[in-house]
């Protein structure tokens, strides 16, 4: 009976020693390999008054006229503002760089100053296109009218361009012009 008493000693110790290692591995080893994912949160560095300018003001432009799309823009202290159009529904976004005074057309454009002139950009397709020369330019929304004045050189043309089906009319020798509120009347000065 001794012999069977060591033996269960034995066992009992063995069993007490396997529980001893679990113990000592939940509460020793493990918090020693989770602690360095605890030491490695990145500490964030005291804000500069440098850093303001890189911050930027966002303002909402427009919305088309169905709802589907808004313009807004980010501008910074630098000068360095983007124009966004985002399509409320499906997040859809295009930004333009430097762009202005956006407007959307009821054929899902949008129509903006850049550098380069007058952009017309077709939200469906991404289609751009460009007008140069162009340094301004009026939207008639219920006729679905572009119309802007064309510098060349000393003379300007005034274009009114559909946006429906791209038709195009001219006007030579234009000073300035002026739509109607309502859209269906146009005034302009030539010189001869």
């Amino acid at each position: 009976m001794l012999v069977l008493q060591s033996k269960k000693n034995f066992i009992f110790l063995r069993e007490s020693t396997y529980h001893f290692r679990i113990v000592l591995f939940l509460f020793f080893i493990l918090p020693l390999v989770a602690c360095p994912l605890q030491g490695q949160v990145v500490q964030k560095r005291p804000l500069l008054i440098s850093d303001y300018q890189l911050w930027g003001k966002l303002k909402l432009e427009t919305v088309s006229p169905d709802g589907k799309w808004a313009a807004y823009k980010i501008t910074y202290e630098n000068g360095l503002d983007t124009l966004f159009a985002k399509n409320t529904k499906d997040h859809t976004a295009f930004a333009f760089p430097k762009g202005r005074q956006p407007v959307f057309s009821k054929s899902h454009q949008i129509i903006y100053y850049s550098p380069e002139g007058i952009e017309v950009v077709n939200l469906k397709t991404g289609e751009k296109k460009t007008v140069k020369g162009a340094d301004e330019f009026m939207y008639c929304k219920e006729t679905n009218l572009l119309v802007y004045l064309l510098q060349e050189g000393l003379k300007a043309t005034l274009v009114i361009e559909n946006l429906d089906n791209n038709t195009k009319e001219k006007i030579d020798q234009v000073k300035s012009c002026l739509v109607s509120p309502s859209g269906d009347k146009l005034v302009y000065i030539s010189h001869f």
